[in-house]
């Protein structure tokens, strides 16, 4: 019989070695790569987080542009991927509206908001005729993205539980098959599945529909504890790669909002059965002045949009945890960037002068996307 450390030391490390994991560096982040390698296959991520603390986002930028951009460059090599994503959150024109705002920075570094492409009184910026050029060039982005790769497929509205798994099998039905043991169901691979990452976004947990069992509705912690049974099975028999979005679950005896700062007891069930599990912080929603050194202050945009976020790693199954990784967002489209960690008080002057060097970075990284 094999010991316990040859079981889980010695040989899934000789395992993980011969036959290696596919893994998608996080483009935007640096410094989330050099901690968690990247987006790994079979691996489940839990993204908690206040109202406004930048997890929609977060999601968006980490787990499906820059697995896109990771497709575009290797697909000629084989590389395959597929993101089935559920949207139980905002409209999906509205998603699309902030995705076109990403694209607006990533290609041409311009700042743009939702209210300016509506034309609403709130709008920041004006359109001219270049980004009405902008917007036509990225149809054959999104096009590619949504409709001729069939690289994002969404689904939209509210599902329960089992309506999210059966969407997941019915997916990957198309791609293998199940072949039926006597005592046991094996999923059965194509060959060419050994070069696809397959990313489950769920936006978010707490917009699902309730189901009975017996004729008996789940209460709130019966519904989710069934969510997170049905993500670690799907995870271990398909080796995909859940992500799941959870508003902050409240935590009893905790009254003031500085008192709330990351918690593992807001995740609920999803924390202690991922991989990763990922905490967005916004300072000045919980009236914070000083976070990591940063004065709050002078992340405050002209038009009083915070801009600085802090993205809390609790949990990592294979490295580094308890890790802050202080981020400079942009929520008019949705994107956060690296800051520099800093021991004493920073200028809101070298704030600026960073961004500046971010600006030539993101021309020189728009070049290989």
């Amino acid at each position: 019989m094999s010991s316990l450390f040859n079981q889980f030391v010695v040989n899934k490390t000789k395992y993980n070695r011969k036959h290696g994991s596919l893994c998608i560096p996080f483009k935007f982040s640096p410094k989330l790569t050099s901690v968690l390698d990247g987006i790994k296959r079979s691996y489940y991520y839990a993204i908690a987080g206040r109202d406004s603390s930048g997890k929609r986002s977060f999601t968006d930028l980490n787990f499906l542009f820059t697995p896109f951009f990771w497709w575009m460059i290797n697909r000629k090599k084989g590389a395959k991927l597929k993101i089935l994503y559920f949207n139980m959150s905002k409209p999906v024109e509205v998603k699309l509206q902030k995705w076109l705002c990403t694209y607006f920075w990533i290609y041409y570094q311009r700042l743009m908001d939702i209210a300016t492409l509506n034309g609403t009184s709130s709008k920041i910026f004006d359109l001219d005729n270049k980004d009405e050029e902008i917007i036509q060039y990225a149809e054959g982005f999104f096009n590619l993205l949504l409709e001729e790769s069939e690289v994002l497929e969404i689904f939209n509205g509210p599902l329960h539980p089992t309506g999210i798994a059966n969407k997941v099998h019915e997916y990957m039905k198309t791609i293998g098959g199940i072949e039926k043991k006597q005592y046991s169901s094996e999923y059965i691979y194509e060959e060419s599945y050994k070069n696809q990452i397959t990313i489950v976004i769920i936006d978010n947990v707490k917009r699902m529909k309730n189901e009975s069992h017996n004729g008996n509705f789940y209460d709130e912690n019966e519904l989710h504890k069934k969510l997170n049974e049905y993500l670690i099975e799907l995870r271990d028999f398909y080796k995909i790669t859940p992500v799941v979005i959870v508003p902050s679950f409240n935590i009893p005896g905790i009254n003031r909002p500085t008192q709330m700062t990351a918690d593992i007891r807001e995740f609920k069930y999803y924390f202690s059965d991922s991989n990763v599990a990922i905490h967005l912080t916004n300072p000045h929603r919980l009236q914070i002045e000083k976070f990591e050194g940063y004065k709050i202050k002078d992340f405050m945009a002209d038009d009083g949009i915070p801009r600085f976020r802090a993205v809390t790693i609790l949990n990592n199954s294979e490295g580094r945890d308890n890790l802050i990784i202080p981020q400079w967002m942009m929520p008019e489209n949705g994107l956060l960037f690296d800051l520099p960690r800093i021991d004493q008080d920073v200028e809101l002057t070298q704030v600026m002068e960073f961004i500046e060097k971010l600006k030539e970075n993101q021309k020189s990284l728009r070049n290989t996307i």
